[in-house]
Protein backbone atom coordinates (compact mmCIF):
# COMPACT_ATOMS: atom_id res chain seq x y z
CA UNK A 1 0.00 0.00 0.00
CA UNK A 2 1.26 3.50 -0.66
CA UNK A 3 0.01 6.87 -0.14
CA UNK A 4 -0.33 9.93 -2.42
CA UNK A 5 -1.05 12.95 -0.18
CA UNK A 6 -4.47 11.06 1.33
CA UNK A 7 -5.01 8.78 -1.61
CA UNK A 8 -4.49 5.05 -0.91
CA UNK A 9 -3.49 3.11 -3.46
CA UNK A 10 -2.07 -0.79 -3.36
CA UNK A 11 0.47 -0.09 -5.95
CA UNK A 12 1.01 3.27 -8.30
CA UNK A 13 -1.44 2.09 -11.82
CA UNK A 14 -4.59 2.69 -12.13
CA UNK A 15 -6.96 1.64 -14.69
CA UNK A 16 -10.15 3.53 -15.82
CA UNK A 17 -13.13 1.14 -16.35
CA UNK A 18 -13.55 3.13 -20.05
CA UNK A 19 -11.25 0.28 -20.79
CA UNK A 20 -11.98 -2.23 -17.90
CA UNK A 21 -15.43 -2.69 -16.41
CA UNK A 22 -17.38 -2.10 -13.61
CA UNK A 23 -19.41 -5.31 -14.27
CA UNK A 24 -21.76 -3.47 -16.65
CA UNK A 25 -18.60 -1.74 -18.72
CA UNK A 26 -16.83 -3.92 -21.20
CA UNK A 27 -16.45 -6.71 -18.64
CA UNK A 28 -14.67 -9.09 -20.25
CA UNK A 29 -11.25 -8.33 -19.52
CA UNK A 30 -12.33 -8.89 -15.75
CA UNK A 31 -10.97 -12.57 -17.27
CA UNK A 32 -7.86 -11.59 -16.87
CA UNK A 33 -7.25 -8.13 -15.12
CA UNK A 34 -7.37 -8.89 -11.25
CA UNK A 35 -9.13 -5.92 -9.90
CA UNK A 36 -8.11 -6.80 -6.45
CA UNK A 37 -3.98 -6.30 -7.32
CA UNK A 38 -4.25 -2.81 -9.05
CA UNK A 39 -3.62 0.14 -7.63
CA UNK A 40 -7.13 1.72 -7.96
CA UNK A 41 -9.71 1.06 -10.49
CA UNK A 42 -11.42 4.75 -11.65
CA UNK A 43 -15.13 4.29 -12.06
CA UNK A 44 -16.56 5.10 -15.89
CA UNK A 45 -17.89 9.19 -14.77
CA UNK A 46 -20.98 9.04 -12.88
CA UNK A 47 -23.63 12.15 -13.54
CA UNK A 48 -26.40 12.66 -11.17
CA UNK A 49 -28.74 11.06 -13.35
CA UNK A 50 -28.47 7.64 -16.04
CA UNK A 51 -27.24 9.53 -19.68
CA UNK A 52 -26.85 7.80 -22.78
CA UNK A 53 -24.66 10.35 -24.07
CA UNK A 54 -24.22 9.59 -27.90
CA UNK A 55 -24.45 6.32 -28.07
CA UNK A 56 -28.16 6.13 -27.34
CA UNK A 57 -27.93 2.26 -26.17
CA UNK A 58 -29.29 2.11 -22.22
CA UNK A 59 -25.83 1.83 -20.14
CA UNK A 60 -27.30 -0.78 -17.65
CA UNK A 61 -26.19 -4.16 -18.34
CA UNK A 62 -29.54 -6.76 -18.58
CA UNK A 63 -29.61 -9.36 -15.57
CA UNK A 64 -30.31 -12.25 -17.93
CA UNK A 65 -28.07 -13.82 -19.82
CA UNK A 66 -30.12 -13.54 -23.15
CA UNK A 67 -30.79 -10.03 -22.82
CA UNK A 68 -27.22 -9.39 -22.23
CA UNK A 69 -26.96 -10.97 -25.76
CA UNK A 70 -29.04 -8.59 -27.32
CA UNK A 71 -27.66 -5.35 -25.38
CA UNK A 72 -24.25 -6.75 -26.23
CA UNK A 73 -25.52 -7.02 -30.12
CA UNK A 74 -27.04 -3.21 -30.01
CA UNK A 75 -23.94 -1.78 -28.49
CA UNK A 76 -21.81 -3.41 -31.44
CA UNK A 77 -23.97 -2.08 -33.81
CA UNK A 78 -23.97 1.51 -32.54
CA UNK A 79 -20.04 1.35 -31.56
CA UNK A 80 -18.86 2.91 -35.00
CA UNK A 81 -20.88 5.44 -34.33
CA UNK A 82 -19.07 6.61 -31.23
CA UNK A 83 -15.73 4.93 -31.49
CA UNK A 84 -13.07 4.23 -34.37
CA UNK A 85 -9.69 2.85 -34.81
CA UNK A 86 -7.04 5.69 -36.61
CA UNK A 87 -3.12 5.17 -36.81
CA UNK A 88 -1.94 4.49 -33.00
CA UNK A 89 -5.09 5.17 -31.14
CA UNK A 90 -8.67 5.41 -31.18
CA UNK A 91 -11.52 8.61 -31.78
CA UNK A 92 -14.61 8.62 -29.53
CA UNK A 93 -17.65 10.82 -28.28
CA UNK A 94 -19.17 8.52 -25.80
CA UNK A 95 -20.69 12.01 -24.05
CA UNK A 96 -20.25 10.77 -20.81
CA UNK A 97 -22.15 7.45 -20.88
CA UNK A 98 -22.78 6.14 -17.81
CA UNK A 99 -25.75 4.51 -15.66
CA UNK A 100 -26.00 7.53 -12.93
CA UNK A 101 -24.58 7.57 -9.44
CA UNK A 102 -27.81 5.96 -8.01
CA UNK A 103 -27.84 2.74 -9.76
CA UNK A 104 -23.92 2.94 -9.46
CA UNK A 105 -24.39 2.61 -5.48
CA UNK A 106 -27.56 0.13 -5.89
CA UNK A 107 -25.68 -2.34 -8.38
CA UNK A 108 -22.05 -2.14 -8.67
CA UNK A 109 -20.15 -0.66 -6.22
CA UNK A 110 -21.43 -3.37 -3.67
CA UNK A 111 -20.27 -6.28 -6.17
CA UNK A 112 -16.71 -4.72 -6.12
CA UNK A 113 -15.99 -4.32 -2.40
CA UNK A 114 -12.44 -5.79 -2.61
CA UNK A 115 -11.65 -3.68 -5.46
CA UNK A 116 -9.76 -0.20 -4.24
CA UNK A 117 -11.92 2.40 -6.30
CA UNK A 118 -11.80 5.93 -7.13
CA UNK A 119 -15.09 7.33 -8.02
CA UNK A 120 -14.83 9.55 -10.86
CA UNK A 121 -17.82 12.24 -11.00
CA UNK A 122 -19.44 14.75 -13.39
CA UNK A 123 -21.87 17.28 -13.69
CA UNK A 124 -23.20 20.34 -15.75
CA UNK A 125 -22.83 22.81 -12.92
CA UNK A 126 -21.22 23.27 -9.13
CA UNK A 127 -24.88 22.71 -7.72
CA UNK A 128 -24.81 18.92 -9.42
CA UNK A 129 -21.56 17.98 -8.43
CA UNK A 130 -21.88 18.65 -4.81
CA UNK A 131 -25.27 17.05 -5.07
CA UNK A 132 -23.11 13.79 -6.22
CA UNK A 133 -20.58 14.42 -3.50
CA UNK A 134 -22.91 14.29 -0.87
CA UNK A 135 -24.76 11.33 -2.37
CA UNK A 136 -21.39 9.60 -2.26
CA UNK A 137 -20.73 10.49 1.94
CA UNK A 138 -24.02 9.07 2.44
CA UNK A 139 -23.54 5.79 1.32
CA UNK A 140 -23.27 3.37 4.53
CA UNK A 141 -19.31 1.58 5.38
CA UNK A 142 -17.85 4.08 2.25
CA UNK A 143 -14.58 3.01 0.89
CA UNK A 144 -13.26 4.72 -1.46
CA UNK A 145 -9.67 6.09 -2.26
CA UNK A 146 -10.70 9.60 -3.63
CA UNK A 147 -13.23 10.98 -6.03
CA UNK A 148 -12.40 13.00 -9.01
CA UNK A 149 -14.11 15.67 -10.42
CA UNK A 150 -13.95 15.40 -14.45
CA UNK A 151 -14.92 19.02 -14.54
CA UNK A 152 -14.74 19.63 -18.23
CA UNK A 153 -12.60 17.77 -19.43
CA UNK A 154 -14.66 15.68 -22.28
CA UNK A 155 -14.26 17.12 -25.21
CA UNK A 156 -17.73 15.79 -26.76
CA UNK A 157 -19.52 17.68 -23.57
CA UNK A 158 -20.04 21.16 -23.66
CA UNK A 159 -20.10 22.66 -19.70
CA UNK A 160 -19.31 26.06 -18.60
CA UNK A 161 -16.20 24.33 -16.55
CA UNK A 162 -14.28 24.08 -19.85
CA UNK A 163 -12.84 27.56 -19.98
CA UNK A 164 -14.77 29.66 -16.77
CA UNK A 165 -11.63 29.49 -14.70
CA UNK A 166 -13.64 31.69 -11.82
CA UNK A 167 -16.48 28.46 -11.61
CA UNK A 168 -13.74 25.81 -11.58
CA UNK A 169 -12.64 26.98 -8.50
CA UNK A 170 -15.46 28.05 -6.93
CA UNK A 171 -15.69 24.39 -7.47
CA UNK A 172 -12.92 22.82 -5.91
CA UNK A 173 -13.31 25.40 -2.82
CA UNK A 174 -16.91 23.97 -2.43
CA UNK A 175 -16.01 20.78 -3.24
CA UNK A 176 -13.28 20.34 -0.71
CA UNK A 177 -15.55 21.48 1.76
CA UNK A 178 -17.96 19.19 1.17
CA UNK A 179 -16.00 15.81 0.69
CA UNK A 180 -14.48 16.58 4.31
CA UNK A 181 -11.85 14.22 4.44
CA UNK A 182 -12.41 11.93 1.43
CA UNK A 183 -9.44 12.97 -0.65
CA UNK A 184 -10.26 14.88 -4.13
CA UNK A 185 -8.07 14.68 -7.65
CA UNK A 186 -8.79 17.11 -11.12
CA UNK A 187 -8.94 15.04 -13.95
CA UNK A 188 -6.78 17.95 -16.44
CA UNK A 189 -7.97 18.47 -19.80
CA UNK A 190 -5.08 18.85 -22.83
CA UNK A 191 -6.77 21.83 -24.25
CA UNK A 192 -6.50 25.47 -23.00
CA UNK A 193 -4.41 26.22 -19.89
CA UNK A 194 -4.26 22.89 -18.23
CA UNK A 195 -1.28 24.61 -15.88
CA UNK A 196 -3.99 27.08 -14.74
CA UNK A 197 -6.37 24.56 -13.98
CA UNK A 198 -4.04 22.51 -11.72
CA UNK A 199 -2.90 25.51 -9.66
CA UNK A 200 -6.79 26.22 -9.08
CA UNK A 201 -7.21 22.42 -7.65
CA UNK A 202 -3.91 23.22 -5.53
CA UNK A 203 -4.88 26.13 -4.30
CA UNK A 204 -8.41 25.11 -3.04
CA UNK A 205 -6.44 21.99 -1.44
CA UNK A 206 -7.48 19.32 -3.69
CA UNK A 207 -5.11 15.88 -3.43
CA UNK A 208 -4.10 15.56 -6.62
CA UNK A 209 -4.34 15.91 -10.47
CA UNK A 210 -5.09 13.53 -13.04
CA UNK A 211 -3.59 13.87 -16.73
CA UNK A 212 -4.44 13.87 -19.13
CA UNK A 213 -7.92 13.33 -20.84
CA UNK A 214 -8.30 12.70 -24.47
CA UNK A 215 -7.24 15.35 -26.90
CA UNK A 216 -10.10 17.40 -28.14
CA UNK A 217 -9.67 16.66 -32.41
CA UNK A 218 -12.08 17.19 -35.60
CA UNK A 219 -12.49 14.81 -38.14
CA UNK A 220 -14.43 14.70 -41.45
CA UNK A 221 -16.04 12.34 -43.70
CA UNK A 222 -15.24 13.50 -47.52
CA UNK A 223 -18.27 11.99 -48.57
CA UNK A 224 -20.73 13.54 -46.31
CA UNK A 225 -18.74 16.43 -45.15
CA UNK A 226 -19.47 15.90 -41.70
CA UNK A 227 -17.93 13.92 -38.61
CA UNK A 228 -18.32 10.40 -39.57
CA UNK A 229 -18.99 10.01 -35.19
CA UNK A 230 -21.65 11.53 -33.88
CA UNK A 231 -20.02 14.33 -32.00
CA UNK A 232 -18.11 17.07 -34.20
CA UNK A 233 -16.01 17.37 -32.18
CA UNK A 234 -14.27 13.96 -30.34
CA UNK A 235 -11.43 12.38 -28.67
CA UNK A 236 -8.08 11.50 -29.56
CA UNK A 237 -7.11 8.81 -27.08
CA UNK A 238 -4.21 5.68 -27.59
CA UNK A 239 -0.60 5.65 -27.92
CA UNK A 240 -0.59 8.73 -30.38
CA UNK A 241 -1.34 11.22 -27.47
CA UNK A 242 2.05 9.42 -25.37
CA UNK A 243 4.21 12.47 -26.45
CA UNK A 244 1.70 15.08 -25.53
CA UNK A 245 0.84 13.31 -22.06
CA UNK A 246 4.03 12.72 -21.00
CA UNK A 247 4.62 16.79 -21.67
CA UNK A 248 2.09 17.71 -20.08
CA UNK A 249 2.94 15.68 -17.29
CA UNK A 250 6.35 16.87 -16.89
CA UNK A 251 5.32 20.58 -16.62
CA UNK A 252 2.73 19.85 -14.01
CA UNK A 253 4.93 17.93 -11.99
CA UNK A 254 7.45 21.04 -11.95
CA UNK A 255 5.07 23.69 -11.07
CA UNK A 256 2.78 21.65 -8.44
CA UNK A 257 3.56 20.43 -4.91
CA UNK A 258 0.22 17.91 -5.07
CA UNK A 259 0.99 14.25 -7.01
CA UNK A 260 0.51 14.14 -10.49
CA UNK A 261 -1.62 10.89 -11.62
CA UNK A 262 0.05 10.69 -15.67
CA UNK A 263 -1.21 8.88 -18.57
CA UNK A 264 -2.13 8.71 -22.22
CA UNK A 265 -0.90 6.36 -24.56
CA UNK A 266 0.32 3.63 -22.29
CA UNK A 267 1.07 0.75 -23.97
CA UNK A 268 4.48 -1.04 -22.23
CA UNK A 269 5.90 -1.04 -18.86
CA UNK A 270 8.64 1.09 -20.55
CA UNK A 271 6.00 3.73 -21.44
CA UNK A 272 5.07 3.62 -17.79
CA UNK A 273 8.42 4.53 -16.70
CA UNK A 274 8.61 7.59 -18.96
CA UNK A 275 5.41 8.55 -16.64
CA UNK A 276 7.61 8.25 -13.43
CA UNK A 277 10.81 9.83 -15.56
CA UNK A 278 8.64 13.22 -15.55
CA UNK A 279 7.45 12.82 -12.28
CA UNK A 280 4.23 11.20 -12.49
CA UNK A 281 3.29 9.91 -8.70
CA UNK A 282 1.45 6.88 -10.48
CA UNK A 283 0.56 5.71 -13.74
CA UNK A 284 -3.51 5.30 -15.62
CA UNK A 285 -3.58 2.77 -17.99
CA UNK A 286 -7.08 2.32 -20.06
CA UNK A 287 -7.16 2.17 -23.42
CA UNK A 288 -4.48 -0.81 -23.27
CA UNK A 289 -6.57 -2.59 -20.63
CA UNK A 290 -9.51 -3.29 -23.74
CA UNK A 291 -6.95 -3.46 -26.62
CA UNK A 292 -4.31 -5.95 -25.16
CA UNK A 293 -5.25 -7.18 -21.61
CA UNK A 294 -2.50 -9.94 -20.73
CA UNK A 295 -0.16 -7.12 -21.11
CA UNK A 296 -1.47 -4.41 -18.72
CA UNK A 297 -2.19 -7.64 -16.45
CA UNK A 298 1.78 -8.03 -16.40
CA UNK A 299 2.41 -4.55 -15.60
CA UNK A 300 0.47 -4.63 -13.01
CA UNK A 301 1.32 -7.94 -11.35
CA UNK A 302 4.92 -6.46 -11.60
CA UNK A 303 4.35 -3.20 -9.47
CA UNK A 304 1.89 -5.22 -7.37
CA UNK A 305 5.08 -7.18 -6.10
CA UNK A 306 7.13 -3.93 -5.88
CA UNK A 307 4.92 -1.40 -5.04
CA UNK A 308 2.33 -3.23 -2.28
CA UNK A 309 4.99 -4.16 0.14
CA UNK A 310 6.10 -0.14 0.64
CA UNK A 311 4.48 2.33 1.95
CA UNK A 312 4.93 5.77 1.08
Amino acid sequence: MIELNGIKLKNRIVISSVGYGDKDWYSWPMWIIDPKKVGAVITKTLTLEERRGYFDVDPKCPPDRWNQLKWAWKMLKKRKEVIRKIPGGYLNAFGLWNVGIEYYFRKIYPETNEVNKIISVAGFSVKEYIKIINRIKQEENLNIAAIELNAGSCPSVETDLKEKYSLLKELCERAKREAGEIPLILKISPEGNWLKRALIAQEAGLNAVHAINTIPVRDIDLITGESPLRSEIVGQSGTCIRYKALYIVFELAKHLEIPVIGGGGVCSEKDVQKFFCVGASAVNITSLCFSRPLRTALIIKKHWKNDSKNTK
